[in-house]
């Protein structure tokens, strides 16, 4: 702790030697500590600290603001430059800003609580020289000027073995995928699953492989129908890998399988890859300059966005292999659910541009606060949304159309998955379907 410090900041609870430092700091010197939330933890053991209570400000209210700053965000513009989800555009034809929103949402939104509590403080926060703040994240790029230290709580990071054991996942699965082709003029069912789930099926009579939602195409389906399964490895960090084995053979029915890692290795693969990386380097390098140039809260979407330009980066080579393998293989349409993340968004808009058509699919509720599904009026003119849309009812079409920018030919109602459709599907022949 600073010898100077002359104001303490407390956003969360403390681990005793935390509290023990804060009432030698009181001891030798005037210092005045605000504390949130954890008033309680607080009072039982810091007797004779100068201590005032603060009530936090409303959460539901600053994750409200978040929300629409991050949409707003993307036209913004620092030091008179391009909006912002300009600068996202690649080659011209994909923007992968529509695909960052919800991580950035996830990422960003105990930080924006704790933000609105330093800066409820008002005037001894502004006045203050030497701040001590105990949080649950590092605000200091909102600070350039103030000293300010933040004192987080520790938190485990991904052990490397993890990393190596995605990396050789990712690069069995590639290899192993050399051999699989995939055939023209298929339907395309993107999956992105990682493991061999077990789960009831729709009778609850046995035991099936595969996604609750997706599982019909993938264990009922055979690959000499219509229909190509095209299986994705999330990225690095999504979730915790099982069993090697299990991240290898994902499904009893792999034969039906195409691995779009595979497509990874390969001289079009390697040139995606340099066309990324200059992508990523201009990226982060605009992004450095609109932060220089940002203030308050927007620093820290910036900082957020740039520890991003990995994942954007591929997000590209995604979109650039979709691409290459649309023009060489022409699918009659592609399909799959998630299509708003880093993983997907780049298929569809691949497909968009080829001119095939793509299908969502809903796989969980669509609220009014869920950032995927809402937009901007501007957000028009760079085509987010896939052809159509599958719901499950009225309501959630009634929902997007009147507070995003769907329209009624942008959607179709289909029901609900697990219940409707599927057993509909499945009392049908195989050769109807």
């Amino acid at each position: 702790m600073n010898d100077k410090t002359s104001l303490i900041i407390v956003l969360r609870n403390l681990a005793p030697i935390e509290i023990e430092s804060i009432k030698q700091k009181s001891a030798t010197g005037k210092i005045s500590v605000f504390v949130f939330n954890n008033q309680e933890q607080f009072n039982s053991v810091t007797d004779g600290v100068d201590v005032i209570h603060n009530t936090p400000p409303d959460s539901a209210k600053s994750d409200k603001e978040l929300f629409e700053s991050i949409k707003q965000l993307a036209y913004r513009t620092f030091g008179g430059k391009r909006p912002l989800i300009d600068l996202f555009t690649y080659g011209g034809e994909f923007n992968p800003w529509f695909a960052i929103k919800s991580p950035l949402q996830k990422a960003t939104i105990i930080a924006h609580q704790e933000y609105a509590m330093i800066e409820s403080i008002g005037q001894p926060f502004e006045l203050s020289q030497n701040v001590l703040v105990f949080s649950r994240t590092d605000l200091s790029v909102c600070y350039p000027l103030k000293r300010i230290d933040f004192h987080q709580q520790k938190t485990g990071n991904r052990p490397k073995t993890l990393r190596i054991k995605y990396l050789l996942v990712f690069l069995s699965r590639a290899l192993f995928g050399l051999g699989r082709g995939i055939k023209k003029g298929k339907i395309w069912v993107v999956n992105s699953n990682l493991t061999k789930q077990k789960m009831f099926n729709l009778e609850g009579s046995k035991l099936i492989d595969g996604d609750p939602f997706l599982g019909y195409f993938e264990d009922e389906v055979d690959s000499n129908y219509d229909f190509q399964n095209i299986l994705m490895l999330k990225n690095p960090g999504a979730y915790a890998l099982p069993s090697y084995q299990h991240c290898i053979v994902p499904y009893s029915n792999i034969s039906n399988y195409s691995f779009f890692e595979s497509k990874v290795l390969s001289i079009s693969g390697f040139r995606a890859y340099k066309k990324a990386l200059q992508y990523k380097k201009y990226l982060q390098s605009m992004l450095f300059e609109s932060l220089s140039k940002a203030e308050g809260f927007e620093r820290y979407f910036i900082q957020r966005l740039i520890k991003y330009s990995s994942s954007l980066m591929l997000s590209a080579i995604r979109y650039e292999l979709s691409k290459q393998l649309f023009e060489k293989y022409k699918p009659k349409s592609i399909v799959g659910d998630d299509e708003f993340t880093l993983l997907k968004y780049p298929l569809f808009q691949a497909a968009k541009n080829a001119k095939i058509p793509s299908y969502a699919i809903q796989h969980g509720g669509i609220s009014l606060t869920n950032i995927n599904y809402s937009f901007l009026k501007e957000d028009i003119s760079f085509g987010p949304l896939p052809s159509k849309t599958l719901v499950w009812g009225e309501m959630t079409a009634s929902q997007l159309i009147k507070s995003s920018i769907y329209n009624v030919d942008d959607l179709k109602i289909v029901g609900q998955l697990r219940t409707d459709v599927i057993p509909a599907l499945k009392a049908k022949k195989k050769s109807t379907v």
